[in-house]
């Protein structure tokens, strides 16, 4: 990443080119998954050049995202009640990054509770995969996936910017007070 030569082939991380919207947070951080960790590249010739390079100097695999070749399908737009936000509905992101966004979230829906998720999918029965905020997935196919997440309070990949940034306030405050003391 410091070299600028190496920098020129890609974007980031997906999980630094997104900002996810208040409250949707652990759903999308188990919707997206380890896709969070994927380097974003403008082509698949930038994807070459860097699985070239990782293979020369045996740093291992990385998955990468070339813009120009991604394809994504109409993301879906559910108003069934139980619904509270399409997936797409949930980042920030710019225009470039559409197709990646939409090839992971445009089928994803995301459900309050356990509870409305489970009643959606019994409705619609197959194509759309249902995301609870407490971050149960039910999938199109039929698979669950839930239970207790160990670490509650992790630091998640997403909205790392913002959250080093409150940090940062919260010291300057901290601070601030201390020098009026």
């Amino acid at each position: 990443e410091k070299d600028p030569a190496i920098k020129a082939h890609f974007l980031g991380p997906l999980a630094d080119l997104i900002t996810v919207k208040p409250g949707f947070e652990r759903a999308i951080d188990v919707a997206l998954g380890g896709a969070l960790q994927n380097i974003v590249v403008k082509s698949q010739e930038d994807a070459r050049f860097l699985i070239e390079l990782l293979k020369k100097r045996e740093l291992g695999r990385i998955t990468f995202l070339p813009l120009d070749q991604i394809r994504s399908s109409e993301p879906v737009q559910l108003k069934d009640p139980e619904v509270i936000a399409n997936g797409v509905d949930t980042l920030i992101y710019e225009d470039q990054l559409a197709p990646v966004v939409e090839h992971f979230l445009g089928q994803t829906v995301i459900a309050e509770k356990l509870d409305s998720a489970i009643h959606l999918s019994r409705k619609r029965r197959a194509g759309v995969r249902i995301v609870t905020l407490e971050g149960e997935i039910l999938h199109a196919w039929g698979a669950m996936i839930g239970g207790r997440i160990n670490r509650p309070n992790a630091a998640s990949l997403l909205n790392r910017d913002q959250q080093v940034k409150e940090l940062d306030e919260a010291i300057q405050a901290s601070k601030q007070e201390q020098s009026q003391i």
